[in-house]
């Protein structure tokens, strides 16, 4: 992507810079980049991630509404407006998963992650993120209830913390329904990363 003026209005998206991108480095970017591998134990495993990520890859999913080219459009169902992950980063993660033998559970999920969120400030501009993934049952039919949060700092801005919660579950062959709630704190650190304070999404 190149040129000093966008050919189209949709070109402009490509050529801004990222939160990644803070500094002048030309207008060619990686978006994603990263070493993957699995750790069994037992019955559980690990899989851990390294490099550049995408963290709403992960945190912040959901059935029904995580995909702009087959489910919504509108980015506000795609991920919580108010979830502060939503950059492309030099990073690291980690998901536990458990299974589970119950009526209304199949398996619990551990994840965390870390990203940079100024790459010139690496040691003063982390982000964490953590998040509980419960895998559900209801009538058989799979589901998912999801806790998280996120911490840390913005260099030159300020403190970051947010929470998100996300469910979605299917009811019966052909219907089912999801629902999504997010806050942040508003101060400079976390509108540096996103002006919404609370956000929230339902639908079926």
């Amino acid at each position: 992507v190149g040129g000093p003026t966008p050919f189209t209005p949709f070109d402009q998206i490509a050529v801004s810079r990222s939160l990644y991108n803070q500094s002048s480095r030309g207008n060619l970017y990686l978006e994603k980049a990263f070493y993957q591998q699995r750790v069994n134990l037992g019955n559980d495993y690990i899989d851990g991630r390294i490099g550049v990520i995408d963290l709403t890859d992960y945190f912040d999913t959901n059935l029904f509404a995580n995909n702009e080219a087959r489910q919504f459009l509108n980015y506000a169902f795609v991920n919580d407006p108010a979830f502060k992950g939503g950059i492309v980063a030099p990073g690291v993660m980690a998901e536990y998963h458990h299974p589970e033998n119950r009526d209304w559970l199949n398996a619990i999920v551990l994840k965390g992650g870390y990203a940079v969120t100024r790459t010139d400030r690496a040691f003063t501009s982390p982000l964490w993120e953590g998040e509980l993934q419960l895998n559900t049952l209801f009538g058989g039919r799979p589901g998912h209830f999801r806790f998280g949060g996120s911490v840390g700092n913005r260099s030159g801005a300020g403190a970051i913390t947010g929470f998100h919660v996300s469910i979605d579950q299917w009811l019966r062959k052909k219907f089912g329904i999801f629902g999504r709630y997010g806050i942040a704190n508003s101060g400079p650190g976390s509108l540096s990363l996103g002006p919404v304070h609370q956000a929230y999404s339902a639908g079926v």
